[in-house]
């Protein structure tokens, strides 16, 4: 795949945040993520299940730098399908499409999803991504989409200097892009792009998954969490019978205070050290490696 430094990329979001400027897709939250628990729990009500998000056209290959806004960036690794051709050029999108999949460093400006009110997506999301530059790992959407080919073992991880001391690892593995509509995805993409062939989309974004996802991790071992997702419905529901309230104004609410303790806890990404991204394949080697660093704040 040719080398750029910059690619234009779908970034796919999928929680229950109502973004201003996002782009509702063809395609639904997965069978058990979190935004599903809390639909159920609302009898279906008042939420979209569609997954939706942006473009983000000048992504940067290899490493990046962004200036400091306030609350800090919020840094996660994750995973995108990279395509040799524009998608809008390709005739079709389905499981034996060719792609390769490669890590990326996803980063999110808290200060932007701590507003109150409307927040735009591409405020929070725009312009703070690096996808890793190396071979990556050639395959399919299909294989993608049922763990073939040892892509299970495969996995990205972001190690992230943290503002309020010390740093975490952030880490993907392959096995968690099954637990995703892969397909129905990338095939969603298409059409919207197919429709908007003007946009240079080279790269689908699949949005979190697996044990870190932020809608989905919990510090507890596997059958306290099932119990837990059994419990959260009926907890929700009768909650909001006893106070009724607009479901997306309550989850509006919410994600705003969360962000407002994250960066009280200061769980934004260190100025001036680099993250440091590592993607390696099925049998332990580097096949992508990135950086992002966001400058020191101005005073």
């Amino acid at each position: 795949m040719a080398a750029a430094h910059t690619m234009g990329v779908w970034i796919t979001d999928g929680s229950l945040v109502e973004w201003t400027d996002t782009v509702g897709l063809e395609a639904a939250f997965p069978t058990g993520r979190w935004p599903e628990v809390v639909a159920g729990a609302l009898g279906g009500g008042g939420l979209d299940a569609r997954l939706e998000g942006i473009v983000d056209e000048a992504v940067a290959v290899g490493g990046a730098q962004v200036a400091w806004r306030d609350g800090g960036l919020d840094v996660v690794a994750e995973w995108v399908a990279l395509f040799d051709a524009p998608l809008a050029a390709m005739d079709d999108v389905g499981p034996a499409t060719p792609c390769v999949v490669q890590g990326m460093i996803e980063g999110m400006w808290l200060g932007e999803l701590a507003r109150e009110g409307e927040v735009a997506w591409r405020a929070a999301a725009g312009g703070n991504n690096v996808v890793a530059r190396g071979r990556g790992i050639a395959t399919t959407l299909g294989a993608l989409a049922t763990g073939d080919e040892g892509l299970a073992e495969a996995r990205a991880t972001a190690y992230v200097p943290m503002l309020g001391g010390g740093g975490r690892a952030h880490s993907v593995a392959g096995a968690d892009l099954a637990r995703l509509p892969v397909v129905e995805l990338a095939r969603a993409v298409w059409k919207w792009n197919r429709a908007h062939p003007e946009v240079d989309v080279r790269g689908v974004h699949f949005g979190a998954a697996g044990e870190m996802a932020a809608y989905a991790a919990l510090p507890a071992a596997a059958g306290a969490r099932r119990a837990h997702q059994a419990f959260l419905p009926r907890y929700l529901r009768r909650m909001l019978e006893l106070c009724p309230r607009d479901a997306r104004e309550v989850a509006d609410e919410v994600r705003a205070a969360m962000f407002r303790e994250a960066i009280a806890r200061g769980e934004a990404a260190r100025p001036g050290v680099p993250i440091i991204l590592t993607v390696t394949d099925a049998d332990g080697r580097v096949v992508g490696e990135g950086a992002l660093i966001v400058k020191e704040e101005e005073r």
